[in-house]
C-alpha cells in the first residue's frame, strides 16, 4: 500500500473513531451564532410552564401542544424560545397544532380565533369573510389609534379541517402593541355595534 494510502486509512479510522466516540454532546441547530443555548422543555401543566419560563435568562415563551394519541383537547405546554420552535415547527407534526400562550401582564399583539361549523354554514364564504373583517379592524385601527394596517400586516393562520372553518390572525403593527390581553378592551368596542345589529 502506498504513502497516501496508508494515510488515507488512518485519516478513515480516525472518523470513525470519532463518530463512535464524539468529544461533544450533539449538535442542536442554532439560526444564528450569537443564540443563546437552546431550552426545549416540556411541562405537563400550564402554570409549571409560566413559572420555569420566567425563572429562565433566556428569552422563552410556552406554548401550548394537543398531547398525541390522547382524546382531543389534552394539553402539554412547551418552553422554549421563538427561533428553536421555528426551527422544529417545520420538521414535527405535533408541533403543527401548537399556540403560545400569553401570561396574564405581557404585551401582545392584537389576535383573533375565528372560525364556524362548516356543516351549518354552507352558503357561507369564509375566506371572503376574513378579509371583510381585517378590513373592518384595519379601519377602526386607524379611527381609534390612528394606526394604519392592512392584510399585509396581518400573519394569517389557517387550521381549517372538513368540519370546521378556523383562522388565526395576528396583527403586526409597526411600532404598536397593547399593554396586556386587558387593554384589548378595543375588541369589544369595535364588534359591539356590529353585534348589536346582529
Amino acid at each position: 500500500m502506498s504513502k497516501w494510502g496508508d494515510r488515507l486509512k488512518k485519516v478513515e479510522q480516525l472518523a470513525h473513531s470519532f463518530q463512535l466516540n464524539p468529544l461533544t454532546t450533539r449538535y442542536k441547530p442554532r439560526l444564528w451564532p450569537c443564540q443563546p443555548s437552546s431550552i426545549w422543555k416540556l411541562f405537563p401543566r400550564q402554570s409549571l410552564a409560566i413559572s420555569f419560563a420566567q425563572s429562565c435568562k433566556e428569552a422563552v415563551h410556552v406554548f401550548a401542544l394537543e398531547k398525541e394519541k390522547t382524546s382531543p383537547g389534552q394539553r402539554i405546554y412547551l418552553v422554549t424560545s421563538y427561533s428553536e420552535l421555528w426551527h422544529y415547527y417545520t420538521y414535527t407534526e405535533s408541533l403543527m397544532h401548537c399556540y403560545e400562550v400569553i401570561p396574564e401582564g405581557a404585551v401582545c399583539k392584537l389576535y383573533f380565533d375565528l372560525e364556524f361549523h362548516k356543516p351549518s354554514n354552507k352558503g357561507s364564504d369564509g375566506k371572503n369573510m376574513v378579509s371583510l373583517f381585517i378590513q373592518y379592524v384595519c379601519d377602526k385601527l386607524l379611527e381609534v389609534y390612528g394606526i394604519e394596517c392592512s392584510a399585509k400586516n396581518v400573519l394569517n393562520l389557517d387550521s381549517s379541517t372538513d368540519d370546521k372553518f378556523s383562522r388565526h390572525l395576528i396583527f403586526s403593527l409597526q411600532n404598536a402593541a397593547f399593554k396586556d390581553n386587558i387593554h384589548v378592551r378595543f375588541i369589544h368596542a369595535i364588534l359591539q355595534p356590529v353585534l348589536n345589529k346582529a
